[in-house]
Order: C-alpha cells, then sequence, then structure tokens
C-alpha cells in the first residue's frame, strides 16, 4: 500500500460505489486521492464518474475532458461520458457516446451495459449508427 494514496484500491473502490450508487462522497475522495497520485487517463475517469455521483457535475464535465484527452476507445470511459453528457442535457453528445460505447462493447460491464442500452433508448437513438468523430465534452 502507497501511504500517499492511503489505499491500493481508492480508483477501483470509487468506481464500484459510483457503479452501484453506495456512499457517493466517499467515492468521490477516494478517486480524488488515487489520482493526486496516479494522474492518468483512467484515474481522470474515475474522478468524473464519482463527482457525476455525489452530485458535482461541472467538476465531472471538466475532468472527463481529461479522461478523454488521448481519444482512447473505451467502451467505459465512453460509457461514463455519455452519462455525464446526459445529466448536462448535451443529449447529441450523450447519444454519441452511449452509440460509441456499445458499438466498441455491447457487454462491456454487466451493470452498466444495460443502464446504457436503457439511457440511449429514451435519448431516441437506439438504433442509429454512431458518428465518425468523437465529441469532447465542454469544446
Amino acid at each position: 500500500m502507497s501511504e500517499a494514496s492511503g489505499n491500493l484500491y481508492n480508483r477501483q473502490q470509487g468506481l464500484f460505489h459510483a457503479d452501484h450508487d453506495l456512499k457517493p462522497e466517499e467515492a468521490y475522495a477516494n478517486a480524488l486521492r488515487e489520482y493526486a497520485v496516479r494522474k492518468d487517463i483512467y484515474g481522470a475517469d474515475a474522478v468524473a464518474w464519482t463527482a457525476l455521483k455525489a452530485g458535482k457535475l461541472s467538476q465531472a464535465q471538466a475532468v472527463m475532458n481529461e479522461a478523454l484527452r488521448l481519444g482512447t476507445q473505451d467502451a467505459r470511459l465512453l460509457y461514463h461520458a455519455g452519462m455525464i453528457a446526459d445529466a448536462a442535457g448535451d443529449k447529441a453528445s450523450a447519444s454519441d457516446y452511449l452509440k460509441r460505447a456499445l458499438t466498441l462493447n455491447p457487454q462491456f460491464d454487466p451493470l452498466q451495459a444495460p443502464i446504457a442500452r436503457k439511457t440511449l433508448a429514451t435519448l431516441g437513438q437506439g438504433g442509429a449508427e454512431p458518428k465518425g468523430q468523437l465529441t469532447v465534452i465542454g469544446q
């Protein structure tokens, strides 16, 4: 265990709590602690996802931009971006991100993939093809 991070599994614990809507403030604090030590795109993703669950939408949007900065094609990252965009009322970006996530891996997570499909259906975009360009939130 790293003294700097406080807990070897801060990121994973934060994501687990966020995925299950448990302890949102604790999840966010864990993700922030981890990100302070390991500033990579997956750390940024964890902070963004837990920030959303903790009701910190503007923080979630800002940090999600950091998570997407390399254009990494990862279904979980794109799902989180889509859900954050949806929470912000950006339906076009939400739909694009969610379609991309499900196209990359329709079963990326047993709990979150069905939520992605349901959210996409509520956006009226369930059967549409993803666009060619990845849109970054806030730009």
